[in-house]
């Protein structure tokens, strides 16, 4: 009778183990999020440079949200030419909401088209048009994480709101070329690698006190 009950608990733990997996991979959690690269308008490879800084601006800074998972850069990235059903994506991804944007340069001011989806609907939930300078460009990204919060009606500590509050005051030198580095860095060859050296090095030459350029700097050594 022992074994017998001991084997009966087994079974029903494995059961249980395998349907909860079935679940969780079925189900995606309630705050999930893909956000898709930011898709120039311009046709200028500079101004790709910089929305693809902004788009993992975007995605590392509503990651310090801790009940939001999103999915990560590198994958969100690769969908750059990916022109099919993006609901699709999403829901293989396992995010309930997906965001799309395009961004159009006219010199040193970008305009930006955004859309919050929801992924089985498909239906937008919030939609923005915004406009700013280069040096402006961390304050889209704030602006934009804080709306997702809202409109997904994710729960944010204080601690968490900080991340919403720091921008950089670098120059736009700086932040274009910090911009290329990044870029560059995540080709992932020797020459690449070599090329997101050098643009770190100018994006430190135009602003010394460049946080984020120092930390990218020191990864492209490793």
């Amino acid at each position: 009778p022992v074994l017998i009950s001991v084997g009966v608990i087994a079974v029903a733990a494995s059961a249980y183990f395998i349907v909860t997996s079935l679940t969780q991979a079925v189900f995606p959690p309630k705050y999930s999020l893909l956000v898709l690269p930011a898709i120039s308008t311009s046709g200028d490879s500079a101004a790709q440079f910089l929305s693809e800084a902004v788009t993992e601006d975007l995605i590392n800074t509503v990651s310090a949200v801790g009940d939001l998972r999103v999915v990560a850069p590198t994958t969100s990235l690769s969908l750059r030419t990916y022109a099919g059903d993006f609901s699709q994506v999403a829901r293989n991804l396992g995010a309930s909401y997906y965001l799309q944007w395009t961004v159009t340069r006219t010199e040193d001011r970008f305009t930006y088209q955004i859309t919050l989806f929801d992924t089985m609907s498909r239906n937008p939930v919030w939609s923005k048009q915004l406009q700013n300078s280069i040096r402006e460009l961390q304050s889209v990204t704030r602006e934009v994480g804080r709306a997702i919060i809202r409109e997904m009606n994710v729960n944010i500590t204080p601690q968490e709101e900080e991340a919403f509050t720091r921008i950089s005051n670098t120059s736009s030198e700086a932040y274009d070329a910090y911009a290329r580095g990044r870029w560059y860095l995540r080709q992932n060859d020797l020459v690449s690698i070599g090329s997101a050296i050098s643009s770190f090095g100018t994006a430190l030459a135009h602003d010394s006190l460049f946080g984020e350029a120092h930390v990218a700097l020191a990864w492209a050594h490793l």
